[in-house]
């Protein structure tokens, strides 16, 4: 059977999340409409070069987009997409446009999926054409923000450039990352009490109601909302 991957894209909004889910995905799985700004969770699944690849593309991490409460649901349906556990956290970062928010949402992830969830995580790079001549490495090291952010995933990170041809190039290197970072963990993707609840609450309500997955998700939420929200920052 193929290698699974279960992959959570998390950045703030217009980074190019959506349009990434479907460069890794090699196809048009996740709407890129520029006009609306995605809300809800989607997970989208594709086989890429042996590997059964599944895709969770999340709202942007912002207040501006849901309030507090509407974006923690968000990310408990995240857990319920994700489970038993995602191999990886990929923080989508936007070349250009690098500010201290994306550093506020890598500190964030332990508080909402477990204490150990850096060690899941990497940075993967957005329009890697803005780079213009220049190298990563010069990014990083002129850029605190930039360089933070990547010492914080322990140096694990990749560059898209949508514009370029080498697009499957560019997916092979992040799977190859992806499959480094998974045997560096011992072959284990995340787990949390949180992914473990998730789990155990899937199991059960489908045994009882056979409920479908966006039904499961939200009532999920709603569920560990009342327990939890009030422990997040």
């Amino acid at each position: 059977s193929p290698v699974q991957r279960r992959i959570v894209l998390l950045g703030l909004p217009g980074v190019g999340k959506s349009a990434s889910g479907n460069t890794i995905l090699g196809s048009e799985k996740f709407d890129c409409n520029f006009n609306s700004v995605s809300t809800e969770c989607v997970s989208e699944s594709e086989s890429v070069d042996g590997r059964l690849l599944q895709v969770v593309d999340t709202p942007g991490f912002t207040d501006e987009v849901l309030n507090p409460e509407q974006l923690y649901e968000e990310i408990m349906k995240t857990l319920v997409e994700a489970s038993p556990g995602p191999h990886v956290f990929v923080i989508l970062v936007r070349i250009g446009n690098i500010s201290a928010a994306d550093q506020r949402l890598f500190e964030l992830l332990p508080k909402l999926f477990g204490g150990d969830a850096s060690k899941y995580t990497m940075v993967l790079f957005t329009h890697g054409d803005e780079l213009r001549g220049s190298s990563m490495d010069q990014l990083i090291q002129s850029n605190s923000y930039v360089s933070d952010l990547v010492s914080m995933c322990d140096g694990r990170y990749c560059v898209f450039d949508n514009t370029q041809r080498g697009r499957r190039l560019q997916v092979r290197e992040l799977l190859n990352k992806i499959d480094e970072m998974v045997a560096a963990n011992g072959g284990e993707h995340c787990t949390s009490d949180m992914f473990r609840m998730a789990e155990t609450f899937i199991r059960e309500e489908k045994n009882q109601d056979h409920l479908n997955t966006k039904k499961l998700r939200n009532k999920f939420s709603r569920f560990t909302l009342s327990l939890t929200y009030q422990s997040l920052p």
